[in-house]
């Protein structure tokens, strides 16, 4: 809280009485770091909220529009701060090394939706 209190308002909260350092406290800017510990709502900005959802909803319109027949599960949302989940590593991130990575870019990929 100390930092985020010195990069708001300019204050040196070991200064502050108790009662004034609980007021800046509870008014901190959506994003600051003692959001992100509590992990609530206000961990992110409006900004974030909004690309998260478009992000979201890119991810379910691709899906849509994939071939029923060989799309694989429904994606899932993006993990929000404040919704009591984990949010280490989502579930179906694919992990490799860099000489996996290294072969798997050095495959030949042809455009089959194009005919190519």
């Amino acid at each position: 809280m100390r930092a985020d209190v010195r990069r708001v308002y300019g204050l040196d909260i070991a200064r502050l009485g108790a009662w004034e350092a609980a007021q800046l406290a509870a008014h901190l800017p959506d994003g600051s770091m003692v959001w992100r510990v509590l992990d609530v709502p206000r961990a992110w900005t409006m900004d974030q909220h909004l690309l998260a959802t478009l992000v979201d909803q890119w991810q379910m319109w691709m899906w849509g529009q994939s071939d029923p027949k060989r799309r694989g599960r429904k994606p899932r949302p993006l993990p929000r701060p404040g919704d009591g989940k984990s949010h280490s590593m989502r579930d179906d991130t694919l992990t490799m090394s860099a000489d996996q990575l290294d072969a798997f870019l050095a495959q030949e990929f042809t455009d089959t939706t194009m005919g190519g």
